[in-house]
């Protein structure tokens, strides 16, 4: 009985049979990883179930029903690429048959790459958004490296790439079995701040769980390491709640992804980014294989490259209490009032800046009241006036930033700068001043252009950038 339920293998193991040595070598190979999972997998009752196509499959030179049975009843694939084959038309048949016919087929093949073949020559089915797969190297990088082992050479290399499948299989076949009874969750403390364990792609698996238990063992954190979901929709949700439950995020960053179907780089970006959003501390790990010079030009790749500063090894216990400390210094809660000039033809603005305001106070931990006051030319009564720069000159102990609106009338403001800029030169105004572009169209604004700071209150940074600046205004009014 296999170990994975409603299957009749656990995987089926696909080579090339074109020489005798890489077939010994191959069926070497899936020894080594049969004996190594079970005593992984530990189930008395269930015996891994390993199906291979030997040669008496092979008949007329296409897919036999059997065969065709074996791999569609397989839980997972393994195919051991060397140039025999991406050059056997069988073996190619062979991949993308099980390709078109097996649900989520990315998610189970695992490759071996017992040769460094070209990315030109990899087969279609082995390849996500024209990359191929990372897969587990059982050879060294050198073009001409022969398979570990192959003539009983670097025989270490060789158990330590089976080491590191295994667990990767370990992994992937334990997920797949339906899900055991456990016991209630020991409750996060509240006197201890919680620290996620980004997702990462399946070649680091064992080194996150590894991770994950050296940091829980002192209790100073409580960790939050799940299981990696299937579902796409399932990850990001699992990512935005611990963005904004949890004190930390310590992601393990290594090669672009392996069978992430769902993004090229193993969601391992995104995840970094919801936190960096919420201001949460980052620790970016470098897994052991990492070179970021190697990595294939992508998005992921420059990515990473502008953090190589910030990537270093894996965070001890004490690592994570200084950043932890570091960070909630920097976000402590700051008061700040932000006067605003007032008109009627402003108030649905207001009403947006209002709102937006709520999003800054959680970027940046920031309160941030607004003060809504009419210009003083808004009207010529000298005793309306006098008023109004009454009002100003008690509020101005309080006022840490001045906001000036763009809206789609822009001589507006025009005017509400010359005001600012009388208040200034007078002594009156001893904040600084930004402008808020709330237009929908036409040119737009810049620093340099207004010789104030520009926020665009569409853009999507807006809280986290609005947040900095407001963050910077209080900074200084303590200061002077």
């Amino acid at each position: 009985m296999p170990y994975v339920a409603g299957v009749d293998h656990d995987f089926f193991l696909s080579y090339a049979h074109g020489n005798d040595l890489l077939r010994a070598w191959s069926l070497r190979v899936e020894t080594k990883l049969r004996g190594s999972l079970e005593i992984l997998l530990g189930d008395r009752e269930r015996k891994l179930s390993v199906f291979t196509d030997s040669e008496d499959l092979h008949g007329n030179g296409f897919l036999t029903p059997q065969l065709k049975r074996g791999v569609e009843s397989s839980a997972a694939i393994i195919i051991i690429l060397t140039h025999h084959y991406t050059k056997s038309p069988w073996c190619q048949q062979e991949a993308a048959w099980f390709a078109s016919v097996a649900r989520d087929a990315a998610d189970r093949i695992f490759v071996i790459r017992a040769q460094n073949v070209a990315p030109a020559d990899w087969p279609a089915p082995l390849k996500l958004n024209g990359e191929p797969m990372l897969g587990y190297s059982f050879c060294d990088e050198d073009e001409a490296a022969l398979p570990y082992g192959l003539h009983g050479q670097q025989e270490q290399q060789l158990d330590g790439a089976v080491v590191r499948l295994s667990k990767a299989m370990f992994h992937y076949l334990r997920g797949r079995r339906p899900p055991q009874p456990r016991p209630a969750a020991t409750p996060a403390s509240k006197d201890r701040p919680r620290v996620f364990l980004g997702f990462t792609t399946e070649d680091l698996e064992p080194e996150r769980a590894a991770l994950a238990d050296r940091l829980s063992a002192e209790g100073t954190f409580d960790v939050d390491a799940p299981a990696i979901p299937d579902d796409i929709e399932e990850i990001h949700d699992r990512v935005v709640r611990a963005a904004e439950e949890c004190s930390a995020l310590v992601q393990v960053c290594g090669r672009a992804s392996g069978r992430w179907k769902r993004s090229a780089d193993g969601y391992i970006a995104g995840q970094i980014r919801l936190f960096e959003g919420r201001r949460r501390p980052n620790w970016l790990a470098r897994a052991p294989n990492l070179d970021l010079a190697r990595l294939p030009s992508s998005p992921y790749a420059d990515f990473l490259a502008a953090r190589a500063e910030r990537l270093g090894p894996e965070p001890t216990v004490a690592d994570l209490r200084g950043i932890l400390t570091a960070a909630e210094s920097k976000a402590a809660a700051i008061a700040c009032t932000v006067f605003i000039q007032s008109r009627q033809s402003y108030a649905s603005v207001e009403q947006r800046l209002r709102q937006k305001l709520h999003e800054v106070g959680k970027a940046g931990r920031i309160n941030a009241r607004l003060l809504p006051l009419p210009p003083i030319y808004a009207t010529t009564n000298p005793r309306q006036i006098e008023a109004l720069l009454e009002q100003r000159s008690q509020r101005a102990v309080d006022i840490q930033a001045e906001i000036l609106l763009l809206t789609e009338n822009r001589e507006l403001l025009g005017e509400d700068l010359d005001e600012y800029w009388r208040d200034s030169s007078s002594g009156a105004a001893t904040w600084p001043a930004a402008i808020v572009d709330a237009t929908t169209g036409g040119p737009v604004m810049t620093e340099a252009d207004m010789g104030h700071p520009v926020f665009r209150l569409e853009d999507p940074a807006f809280a986290a950038s609005f947040a900095d600046w407001l963050r910077q205004c209080a900074a200084q009014r303590v200061a002077s």
